[in-house]
């Protein structure tokens, strides 16, 4: 890809607290730092798409409450698509969603926010749905 970057399909920046540029994008996540420039995929722990797993699709990039970087995917069905990073590598949590929720939908930006006591409130294609912190582990 053009000036290294690893897609040119655009979603989601955020800046970390250290000042790196975080890039959300159609093909995963890219980090700028001033001195490098670094690429996530699913070899790094993304959940890559179900219908094309060498893809992976950022739709927004963001930091919890405790400032660890945080990646939501396109993923439209039920597989885990809230992802933080640990180290070098992406954990991703896999939310038990009610059963009427077939589907997470897809959206971009802030579609998973975490509050001040660390639950999750992710939109879904049928409302709101709330997450405690104790319940996904993050």
């Amino acid at each position: 890809m053009a000036n290294g970057l690893s897609s040119t399909e655009i979603y989601s920046l955020t800046e970390d607290r250290n000042g790196n540029l975080w890039i959300a994008s159609a093909e995963g996540a890219m980090k700028i730092t001033q001195s490098n420039f670094s690429t996530f995929a699913a070899a790094d722990g993304l959940p890559p798409e179900s219908d094309a797993p060498s893809s992976v699709k950022i739709s927004s990039i963001f930091q919890d409450r405790s400032g660890a970087l945080c990646v939501t995917t396109g993923a439209g069905g039920r597989e885990p698509f809230l992802s933080h990073l640990e180290g070098e590598k992406f954990k991703s949590i896999f939310p038990n969603l009610p059963a009427q929720v077939a589907s997470i939908g897809w959206g971009t930006h802030q579609i998973a926010v975490q509050d001040h006591t660390g639950d999750w409130w992710i939109a879904t294609t049928k409302g709101l749905v709330r997450f405690s912190a104790s319940r996904t582990g993050a």
